[in-house]
């Protein structure tokens, strides 16, 4: 790989070129020394030969990625799940820093990451049949268990760091994405009954295959999970129209929104450019709910790249109406009524 900063080698690289500190994507372990823009080999598989941080133990410590791309102690495992920082096993003990140790990758499923994929084949399936049928299904036809079996182990062999899919993967997934289309657009039948609903609102649709959540807290402490990428969503600002004069504060209220959007690769089919424009098919024109017009796109802008994660901030906005929480005034109430023949 290219390197974008001095690599040393037996210590952690990332995806992006740069010494992996546990944050990101780790790729693997420098073979040679290499400064910025030299071609660096890097093993990515198997065992490998790592510098220890500090004192690790041989057999059964997982280790962890320091800030200088040396191995560390892991935490200790989590009802059998690995932490997300774990980077492999130690096959040998280390008793000071600078020592060199056999690694080899884990053999402990994470959970986390499973869930994550069967998650993104989930949605998926759903997105394709929510227009023919209700959902949940009452029942779920076998060829849908192996359709989803397809996408979960594509969305895992995706995440190799060497990127070569082996063909039977690949071949799964295109036959797939074929059967779900043909499903949605009524060529196959799951043999139960569809719905015959018109189709929902382009805002109706959740977002195929993709994370969508509130926009962090703390965003530096942000990683990405998902397969392919996320969507964030924050509040922006709002600006105030003229109050109507009707005893009352009634205005007009433009509510800006940003979806941050964070993804893997640039470009392709799950890059930045093809989910950009899922995303803004799906925000462009919906109206949420209590708002009085439909949502139309502000801008678009390229936030950066780091890490291997590609992040960009699409602007939105709608309209509501802001109107102003008045009690009523503290008079006596009606309590007789005397009628009087005229």
């Amino acid at each position: 790989m290219m390197a974008a900063e001095a690599l040393t080698q037996h210590r952690l690289v990332g995806i992006s070129g740069k010494v992996f500190k546990g944050s990101g994507a780790e790729l693997g372990v420098a073979a040679v020394d290499g400064k910025t823009g030299d071609a660096v080999p890097v093993n990515v598989i198997g065992i490998m030969a790592v510098e220890a941080g500090g004192a690790v133990s041989a057999g059964e410590e997982y280790v962890k990625a320091d800030t200088e791309g040396r191995v560390i102690p892991e935490s200790p495992l989590d009802k059998g799940a690995l932490p997300v920082s774990t980077v492999g096993i130690a096959l040998d003990s280390a008793t000071a820093e600078g020592q060199l140790i056999r690694m080899a990758l884990p053999d402990v499923v994470n959970e986390a990451v499973v869930s994550e994929a069967i998650r993104y084949a989930v949605e998926l399936i759903d997105a394709h049949l929510r227009g023919r049928y209700t959902l949940p299904l009452t029942q779920v036809p076998t060829v849908l268990k192996d359709l989803a079996l397809n996408l979960v182990c594509h969305a895992l062999y995706r995440r190799r760091p060497e990127g070569d899919l082996p063909d039977a993967v690949k071949e799964s997934y295109r036959a797939t994405e074929k059967t779900l289309v043909a499903l949605r657009d009524g060529k196959l039948t799951l043999g139960i009954q569809a719905t015959q609903k018109d189709m929902p609102e382009p805002g109706e649709y959740r977002l195929p295959g993709l994370h969508v959540d509130f926009f962090p807290e703390r965003p530096e402490q942000f990683r990405l999970n998902h397969p392919r990428g996320a969507v964030l969503v924050s509040y922006g600002k709002s600006n105030f129209g003229q109050t109507q004069d009707i005893g009352g504060v009634i205005q007009p209220q433009t509510v800006r929104l940003t979806a941050t959007v964070v993804v893997r690769q640039l470009n392709g089919k799950d890059g930045a450019v093809a989910i950009l424009d899922q995303v803004r098919q799906c925000l462009g024109g919906w109206r949420p709910p209590d708002c009085q017009r439909d949502i139309w796109l502000v801008e678009e802008v390229f936030l950066g790249q780091s890490e291997g994660l590609w992040q960009y901030a699409l602007t939105i906005e709608t309209v509501t109406v802001f109107i102003q929480n008045d009690s009523p005034e503290d008079n006596p109430l009606l309590t007789q009524v005397n009628r009087e023949e005229q």
